[in-house]
């Protein structure tokens, strides 16, 4: 005599295995569901016992029966799976928005003075950044050389080194400002 195949044997590979047990549930519900139409006929339970058992043999030896019972329980598991990963994103992501908006709250007024600081520089932060950068750089060049230019024209003791230091600071002033659009030298009589 053949050893009696169980539907639980065949559709549960080991105990950790998820989709096995609710196949298997699957299974049972439809075999109490059966049992219950035929109580509701109004059959004996031995005859009730025989379609079960009929049930129960058709189920085990029709592995197309015993594949859809998993594939039933793995959309089942899927559809939970997801469905507790969109929770919980979108939890995670209200829990973050919140902390970020209370964070934001609750440093408001050092983020406030700390725009303030950097919209209301100094005038002589101002001046600093001006004559560093770019064009003001210039600027600043063109001034500091009319400034040294000066102090050397006053502790000069003769007048004549001083028309010559004015003569050559005005050359230097105008070659640096147009190099090439303005004649310093004097005209040839």
């Amino acid at each position: 005599m053949a050893q009696k195949k169980w539907v639980f044997q065949q559709l549960v590979e080991n105990d950790e295995d998820f989709v096995g047990f609710i196949a298997y549930t699957f299974y049972k519900l439809q075999k109490h569901d059966l049992a219950d139409s035929h109580r509701s006929e109004g059959k004996t339970e031995d005859e009730i016992n025989a379609y079960l058992t009929q049930f129960h043999d058709q189920t085990v030896n029709n592995p197309r029966a015993l594949q859809d019972y998993r594939d039933k329980a793995s959309t089942i598991l899927n559809d939970l799976v997801d469905s507790t990963e969109d929770r919980v994103k979108h939890a995670l992501q209200a829990e973050f928005d919140s902390a970020q908006a209370n964070f934001i709250k609750a440093h408001q007024d050092e983020i406030a003075r700390v725009h303030q600081h950097y919209r209301c520089k100094s005038k002589l932060t101002w001046f600093k950044d001006w004559t560093i950068s770019g064009f003001a750089g210039i600027w600043a060049a063109f001034l500091s050389s009319i400034f040294l230019y000066g102090l050397l024209i006053l502790f000069t003791s003769s007048s004549t080194e001083r028309a010559d230091l004015i003569e050559k600071g005005a050359k230097e002033v105008i070659s640096t400002l147009a190099p090439s659009s303005i004649n310093t030298e004097k005209p040839e009589n």
